[in-house]
């Protein structure tokens, strides 16, 4: 496999649904699999569609780092990462001396 590339935003605002696509040249055709830099996609919030996309939904604490891997049996496999940066939601709390006192 070769010329692999993701594509997608590199910015996403939290909870917010996006894809992220891996392409590659291979002959014979190349299995894309995804995954974490730290293993395998988590089981919960990612949509896996097998044709080499994702739809991810991330939140405060998710992994950021995703890779994927295009393999088939002539050739060695090639991977790739893209860092995915989360915007985060402001939390705001109100102040316990602002509340009302019955």
């Amino acid at each position: 496999p070769k010329n692999l590339t993701i594509s997608g935003p590199s910015k996403v605002l939290e909870g917010k649904r996006f894809n992220l696509e891996c392409t590659v040249q291979a002959f014979p055709e190349a299995k894309i699999t995804w995954g974490t830099k730290s293993g395998g996609l988590p089981a919960k919030g990612i949509t896996d569609f097998g044709n080499g996309t994702i739809r991810l939904r991330l939140f405060e604490g998710n992994e950021t780092t995703y890779c994927c891997t295009a393999a088939n049996e002539k050739s060695p496999s090639a991977s790739k990462c893209t860092v995915i940066i989360l915007l985060l939601l402001p939390h705001i709390k109100k102040p316990s001396s602002l509340r009302r006192r019955p």
